[in-house]
């Protein structure tokens, strides 16, 4: 449907003169077309909007989905892998045989304090130049699995040992820690910094955060304190500032606003 504009229209066909009759009533009609279409687009509109409500309700639904089946991959990984550990920062020799693999292992084992029985040991990963790949183990029991852990801190450097966790864990881990030396770098003490591995929580004792899909969410946050580090620097900074004014201040003098009264006004 078309605008009506212009003498040639079906109300002018005479090629009478135009009067204000006749153009207003051709911008009543024009109104009313316009007026139609907007009608008809806001209802478009609305149309789309709710289905794109629905999209963003399906997309929230499968997002909560998908982490609740990533959660159940991961307790089913821990519960297979929990009789696991891996050793990183073994060395890795040309020609690598299981036997010497074996003995790497068991030698590390014995700087615990203990001699255990594993019954699997491999590299895992892609072989590289530029790195050496972790050993995975198998212990042939928990409790020997869960003694050897226990004494994981007896192992000299560059030797660690830790659980034997899925990929996606592993990342979430690594992004507390990182989270736990940015905290210390503010100043925060390591008492104050408690980390809940399994929950994926890091609370400094004035703020709370919990990880999500990578990204950390503030759960809580004081004001009414201020990190140790923090404190002490505003400290030394206030002293220094007093000492300094006492420095220039002459001697005898005060200044104005404590007890002096000021020499410009009378």
């Amino acid at each position: 449907m078309g605008l009506n504009i212009g003498p040639n229209s079906s109300e002018n066909s005479d090629n009478s003169p135009i009067t204000i009759g006749i153009l207003t009533q051709l911008l009543n009609d024009n109104t009313k077309i316009l007026t139609s279409r907007f009608d008809n687009l806001d209802i478009s509109v609305a149309l789309h909007k709710e289905k794109l409500d629905e999209l963003e309700s399906e997309v929230k639904s499968l997002k909560i989905k998908v982490s609740e089946i990533t959660g159940e991959n991961e307790r089913l990984w821990c519960e297979l892998s929990k009789i696991n550990l891996i050793f990183s920062g073994i060395p890795e020799r040309i020609n690598e045989s299981q036997k010497d693999l074996f003995d790497q292992v068991a030698n590390v084992i014995k700087a615990t304090g203990h001699t255990y029985n594993f019954d699997t040991a491999y590299r895992i990963g892609k072989p590289s130049k530029n790195s050496t790949r972790p050993i995975k183990v198998r212990f042939l029991s928990l409790f020997e699995r869960n003694e050897v852990y226990g004494n994981r801190f007896k192992v000299n450097k560059p030797t660690f040992i830790n659980e034997d966790l899925p990929a996606s864990l592993r990342n979430d881990h690594r992004i507390l820690r990182q989270k736990r030396s940015q905290l210390r770098n503010l100043g925060y003490d390591a008492k104050q910094i408690h980390v809940d591995w399994s929950k994926r929580t890091i609370n400094s004792g004035e703020s709370s955060f919990y990880l999500l899909n990578g990204n950390f969410i503030e759960k809580h946050y004081k004001t009414s304190t201020t990190p140790a580090l923090h404190r002490e620097k505003q400290r030394t900074s206030n002293l220094s500032f007093g000492n300094t004014r006492s420095s220039t201040q002459p001697r005898g003098s005060q200044t104005p606003g404590v007890g002096a009264q000021d020499p410009t006004r009378t």
